[in-house]
């Protein structure tokens, strides 16, 4: 129930809507509406969420949609208008002929159907991204529904548009987590006994990091997990073309190490002629951990957004902890302790899905637990205290704890309660002065 929301989160960050900024560039095309026109040439233009102030050089209407390409040049962003846009966001053939003729690719079913959603969407992009998506949805097997949305989140995040990441974020939307992943193919290779050295050294690997990722019920291990996730980290390759740079500057050091990262030996395994299964199940799982590559950054203005998702076992079954961050950063290039917002999303043995929330304004520390069950009254009574001790001795307060047995909001004006504004992120998004010409 939680987890198609978590992933939409995982990709888009965690306030999306109030996260919204525009930065244009050169050469880039968008669908943009115009709102309102003032005295003095000046109008207000909606684009994407966002809505900028232009000064007009062109003859435009009110309420009226158009194509905008973004000029060269220094300074104030200035757009040159492609074509207007009929009522119901489709170009009419005329106009549509003009603007497939200079973005440069030839008018047929799926590039309409590319340009549709993009102006319907308000995505601004550039004719490379254009001419890239078109080519990967072509070849790549995958529902064009499917597909346009991930071309949408490729564009706004500003991610080569390959095969590879639309596989690899496809994964995430899809695909299984990875510590399931992990003990499926340890199960089948574990049955086909591979005598090839990277096979035996890959399944070591992963008894690795199946063996580390087990989570006992024991003080000691809850005390080192922050310990546990930085060196789940490491032993999966998440940070691996980073650690294979550190290791070529550092003259052989550590490069033992990078090299049996999981991500390494999965790269080596793919030039090994392998049985179809099992080749599928490498570029899966090679897949999911370039997803998590991919999307574990994302800077939206003063806002950074982290995420990253560890396979753990607890009391022998299989899951994935996902955790999000986000907050302004500091100097050090670090998240402000004092003001951010950590998500944390696990599927638990007996509670099952499990999202907790947790908000922090000046130390203070307010927790939102949501889960389906019935609120654990006395488990809670119980571990309030131990948590908000633990929290003192790391100077923080403890504030509340609410329990939540959905993921909506009962208030109609609130809705989905991980898209509910966190007080450290600014909400208006109307640009002060002339943000552009047109």
């Amino acid at each position: 129930m939680f987890q198609s929301i978590m992933v939409d989160s995982f990709i888009n960050g965690l306030d999306p809507i109030h996260q919204k900024s525009i930065s244009l560039t050169s050469g880039q095309i968008f669908n943009g509406k115009i709102i309102k026109i003032y005295p003095g040439q000046l109008a207000t233009l909606k684009m994407n969420g966002v809505t900028l102030t232009a000064r007009l050089e062109a003859a435009l209407t009110v309420d009226k949609r158009y194509w905008f390409q973004v000029e060269p040049g220094d300074g104030i962003s200035k757009l040159k208008v492609i074509e207007s846009v009929r009522e119901n966001g489709k170009s009419d053939s005329r106009a549509s002929e003009n603007l497939f003729s200079r973005i440069g690719v030839s008018s047929n079913r799926l590039t309409e159907m590319v340009i549709n959603y993009l102006a319907k969407e308000e995505i601004a992009f550039s004719v490379a991204q254009m001419k890239h998506g078109v080519e990967i949805l072509q070849n790549v097997k995958i529902p064009k529904e499917d597909g346009l949305a991930i071309l949408k989140v490729l564009i706004e995040r500003d991610l080569p548009i390959t095969s590879d990441s639309f596989l690899a974020v496809k994964s995430v939307i899809e695909g299984k987590g990875l510590s399931i992943q992990l003990h499926e193919f340890s199960e089948m290779l574990q049955v086909i006994k591979g005598n090839h050295p990277v096979l035996q050294q890959l399944h070591h690997t992963i008894q690795i990091i199946l063996k580390e990722s087990t989570i006992k019920d024991d003080q000691n291990e809850v005390k080192h997990f922050p310990t546990t996730i930085a060196t789940l980290i490491t032993r999966i390759g998440l940070q691996y073309e980073r650690d294979v740079l550190q290791s070529i500057n550092q003259n052989e050091e550590n490069r033992e190490g990078v090299l049996l990262q999981l991500k390494s030996l999965l790269i080596k395994s793919q030039q090994i002629y392998l049985p179809g299964k099992l080749e599928e199940k490498i570029n899966s799982i090679l897949h999911r951990i370039t997803a998590q590559q991919l999307l574990s950054v994302n800077h939206e203005g003063p806002i950074s957004n982290y995420a990253v998702a560890i396979p753990l076992v607890l009391s022998g079954i299989p899951t994935d902890l996902s955790i999000q961050w986000q907050g302004k950063k500091q100097r050090n290039g670090e998240l402000n302790p004092d003001h951010c917002r950590i998500l944390f999303y696990i599927n638990l043995e007996h509670l099952k899905e499990t999202v907790i929330d947790v908000q922090i304004q000046n130390r203070i520390v307010s927790l939102h637990i949501i889960n389906e069950n019935e609120k654990p009254i006395k488990l809670i009574s119980y571990l309030q205290p131990l948590l908000k001790e633990g929290l003192l001795n790391l100077d923080y307060q403890l504030s509340s704890i609410k329990w939540s047995q959905s993921i909506q909001s009962k208030a109609k004006d609130k809705g989905n309660v991980l898209r509910q504004e966190s007080t450290y992120v600014q909400t208006s998004k109307v640009y002060q002065g002339v943000d552009i010409r047109i």
